[in-house]
């Protein structure tokens, strides 16, 4: 309940007031006003009766009630009795009615509702379950639960009726009523007291007696419990008309242990929708960019075998973007729930390797090792994607150990006596010619052909130009995602990267578009901002001036025919004179000839 201060010098939330434990603590929210008590200035305190509590110009006293003074259930002017919510779940708490216990139906829908809660089914499921226990504990003959929204003032998501047909017919002013002043009301009580709060609708419905309850949200009334009877209820030695004020804080319980699960179908739902959203942005961070046949081909293979636990071989060369394809193939699998871990193989000493992959016992006496143990990424990958990347780099002792677990699929520790059941998915990639190491023998052709279930070939960067573009700009737009900025490459910049070789393949064209963002003016990428080796020509990049060219290409020919200039103007396709002119140009000369070694008396 939020209590406004009509003071400006109050901040728009200045305090809370916690209860824990039958105790109430203020604590201060931050606002631009110190919260003094007593007169001195307080963050967090337990309060205290009495205590006076100052925000700004206004003094609240707290009072503690009284035993016995717990939110009265009273009777209005209208023959209805109110019920305070809050109050009664206080007054449970601290024992229900005098004389009441709870009997076995109650214990019984308790732990019906107490089971809804754990279980937490969907929304739907969760408003009808939780309308049965009650329906059959107190004869109903119609229930429902009903949710507020702003253009439909209540709409029935849970109904349950005693003909088990549909029926609109209910008293809409007592919900109005329940959403407006925040109370539970039973009208048609056990003193047989008539209410003239809608007097029409009891008529017309023939109703005898109901109540309505309110479902809470953080900060108002979502929707309401409604029950009602339109018969007389018999016991033996006397009769009762309608419902009795227990069954009213009975059902007001129930509306907040409703509320409770409806709070946690929301916050699961909340949760698993934010999941989806961070899986689906992961996906587009890790997203194969590309529109050339090559990506399409491989998009197929992946999209195949995602399906499937088969062991998947990715071969490319450095920077292609390996650990992208075996990131798609875990997100796009049955495992995609589980963990995706990923070991550069080449990156960890070989020394070490082994303790990464396999993990060490407790107590295993390699030095520097955690006493209590350390599970390796193959056990950490449980139901998950392990992804080793650079396995050509592996010693052959290791190797042998992988097979071993690709067959039987358990690790063993080292240092340790016992065996972990491990259910995994092995993806591995490597830059390297596996069949030649195969054949020179530094790898295992067993695990070659164990890991070899299916091949996918990574295409280097330079066999498909025409994703270029589409990936310079894809990296553009996710290094200026957080700033809403536009930025773009310009044509001549695009003549420059379509130009280039991308000896680094993706990665190279990464790290080139987050220089030249840095570079740059931040809206348009010209050649300039581009790294030395993009923004000169081809030609000079890789071959020189075109008359160093020629100039070369000359003294080549005429060094071939050993300066035969009539032969070297034919090869050339010019004329002598065109020849002696060039020779002239570019100061060429014929080579001297070898001085001979040794005497000549010896012939």
């Amino acid at each position: 309940m939020d209590v406004v201060l009509d003071d400006a010098k109050v901040s728009r939330q200045s305090a809370l007031i916690i209860e824990r434990g039958g105790q109430h603590f203020l604590q201060d929210l931050g606002g631009r006003n110190l919260i003094r008590i007593d007169e001195k200035h307080v963050v967090s305190r337990r309060l205290m009766h009495g205590d006076v509590i100052l925000i700004g110009d206004c003094r609240l006293a707290y009072r503690q009630a009284e035993p016995g003074q717990v939110t009265p259930m009273e009777e209005s002017k209208e023959g209805e009795i109110l019920l305070d919510p809050r109050g009664a779940i206080e007054e449970w708490e601290q024992g229900g009615s005098p004389g009441k216990q709870p009997t076995g139906k109650i214990l019984e829908i308790l732990h019906s509702y107490a089971e809804l809660i754990r279980r937490l089914p969907d929304r739907e499921s969760l408003f009808q379950s939780a309308l049965e226990p009650i329906f059959n504990l107190l004869d109903i003959k119609r229930s429902f639960i009903g949710l507020f929204d702003k253009d439909n003032p209540i709409e029935i998501v849970a109904e349950l009726n005693a003909d088990k047909s549909r029926s609109d017919g209910f008293s809409r002013s007592i919900v109005e009523r329940v959403r407006r002043e925040e109370v539970a009301i039973l009208f048609g009580d056990e003193a047989e007291t008539p209410s003239r709060s809608d007097t029409r609708s009891q008529v017309k419905y023939r109703i005898r007696s109901a109540m309505c309850v309110p479902i809470f949200g953080q900060e108002e009334v979502r929707g309401v419990l409604y029950l009602d009877n339109r018969e007389a209820r018999k016991k033996e030695g006397a009769k009762i008309v309608g419902f009795t004020r227990e069954d009213l804080q009975f059902a007001t319980i129930l509306g907040h242990l409703i509320s409770m699960a409806f709070d946690k179908e929301e916050l699961y739902r909340r949760i698993n929708e934010e999941n989806l959203s961070l899986k689906s942005m992961l996906r587009k961070k890790h997203r194969l960019v590309g529109t050339s046949d090559l990506v399409k081909e491989m998009r197929r293979k992946i999209s195949r075998v995602a399906a499937f636990d088969t062991t998947v071989l990715i071969l490319g060369e450095s920077g292609t973007g390996k650990e992208l394809v075996a990131r798609a193939i875990h997100d796009r699998s049955q495992r995609a729930s589980g963990p995706f871990v990923a070991v550069n193989c080449a990156a960890i000493p070989e020394t070490l390797l082994e303790s990464e992959l396999f993990g060490y016992a407790p107590h295993s006496g390699i030095s520097g090792a955690n006493p209590q143990g350390k599970a390796g990424k193959f056990e950490l990958a449980d139901k998950g994607t392990l992804f080793l990347d650079e396995i050509g780099d592996m010693s052959i002792q290791t190797q042998a150990k992988i097979l071993r677990i690709l067959e039987e699929r358990v690790v063993d520790r080292l240092g340790g006596q016992e065996v972990t059941p491990v259910d995994i998915r092995v993806v591995a990639a490597t830059h390297q010619n596996l069949e030649a190491k195969v054949s020179d023998g530094t790898f295992r052709e067993d695990l070659f052909y164990r890991l070899k279930v299916l091949r996918i070939d990574v295409p280097a960067l330079k066999d498909r130009s025409e994703d270029i573009l589409s990936i310079a700009n894809y990296f553009l737009e996710s290094l200026v995602a957080d700033t809403g900025k536009e930025v773009k490459i310009s044509p001549k910049a695009c003549e420059c990267l379509l130009a280039y070789s991308w000896p680094g393949n993706v990665r190279e064209l990464r790290n080139v578009m987050e220089e030249a963002l840095l570079m740059g003016n931040g809206r348009t990428i010209y050649p300039e901002d581009l790294p030395s080796e993009l923004s000169q020509p081809e030609n000079q990049r890789h071959f020189g001036r075109l008359a160093d060219i020629e100039r070369s290409h000359l003294q080549r020919v005429l060094d071939g025919v050993n300066w035969n200039k009539r032969r070297a103007s034919e090869i050339l396709g010019i004329n002598r004179s065109t020849l002696y002119d060039k020779i002239k140009l570019y100061s060429l000369e014929k080579p001297e000839a070898p001085a001979v070694s040794g005497s000549q008396e010896s012939l």
